[in-house]
C-alpha cells in the first residue's frame, strides 16, 4: 500500500511540474486590451507617416528614422513599414492569419485576448520598389519610376492595386494580422477601408488590438 501510495504521489508531483511548465512557456494573457479604429491620410506620394501603438496616435516622422523606437507602423499609400529589418531597429515585424477582428466586440474577449503564432514567423521589413511620386499611366512602362524603399511584404498584401487598367482597381484582402511593436509587444491590425467619407482615396483605415498575448 505504502509503495501504491508513493507511486501516486510521484505521478502528482511530476504532474504538477508539466503543468508549471507548460504555463511557463505560455504568456500570461494581456490585460487591458483596447479595441480601436483610426483613419491616416496616406494620399501623398512622398510622405510616409508614422503611428504608435502605445500612444494610439500618429507621431511625428523620427529625425533618425531607423534607430527610433518611438513608432510602429508607417503608412505611405498603400505600402506599410514596420519597425523592423530595414526600416528600423526595432523588434517590429508582421505575421497574417486566417482570421477577422470586425466580430470581436465584448470587453471580456478583449482582456484575455491571446493568439497562437510562432514568433519565428514574423517578416521583417525588406526592400520594396514602389512610387514616391504621382506614376504616369500613360507611360509604357514603370520600371524607372519606382524606387527602392523599405516596407514589409506581409502588411502590404491587405491591398492589392492593379495599376495596368485606368482606372487603377483596388481590392483589400479580408483577414487579419498580427503586428510585433518596436519594443517587441503585440497588436491584432485590420484593414478596413481606403476612402474616407467623400469616397477620397488615401486615407487608410484600420481597426486593432492592442496589447495582444501571443503563445507558440
Amino acid at each position: 500500500m505504502k509503495k501504491y501510495f508513493s507511486l501516486v504521489m510521484a505521478i502528482i508531483a511530476i504532474s504538477s511540474i508539466m503543468m508549471s511548465c507548460s504555463k511557463d512557456d505560455k504568456d500570461e494573457p494581456a490585460t487591458n486590451s483596447v479595441k480601436r479604429s483610426i483613419t491616416i491620410k496616406t494620399s501623398d506620394y512622398t510622405k510616409w507617416t508614422y503611428f504608435s501603438f502605445e500612444k494610439g496616435d500618429t507621431v511625428a516622422v523620427p529625425a533618425n528614422l531607423k534607430n527610433d523606437k518611438t513608432w510602429d507602423l508607417a503608412l505611405h499609400r498603400w505600402d506599410v513599414r514596420t519597425n523592423s529589418g530595414e526600416s528600423g531597429i526595432g523588434q517590429g515585424g508582421a505575421y497574417a492569419v486566417a482570421y477577422s477582428i470586425k466580430d470581436v466586440t465584448e470587453e471580456s474577449a478583449l482582456a484575455s485576448w491571446s493568439v497562437p503564432v510562432l514568433s519565428a514567423s514574423f517578416t521583417k521589413d525588406l526592400l520594396i520598389k514602389t512610387y514616391m511620386n504621382i506614376p504616369n499611366m500613360y507611360a509604357d512602362s514603370d520600371a524607372d519610376q519606382r524606387v527602392d524603399v523599405p516596407a514589409n511584404t506581409v502588411l502590404g498584401s491587405w491591398m492589392v492595386v492593379k495599376m495596368a487598367s485606368i482606372p487603377p482597381t483596388y481590392a483589400m484582402t479580408e483577414n487579419a494580422f498580427v503586428v510585433k511593436t518596436a519594443n517587441g509587444k503585440y497588436a491584432v491590425v485590420q484593414f478596413t477601408n481606403y476612402m474616407n467619407d467623400k469616397a477620397e482615396k488615401g486615407y487608410v483605415t484600420f481597426e486593432y488590438i492592442y496589447p495582444v498575448t501571443i503563445w507558440n
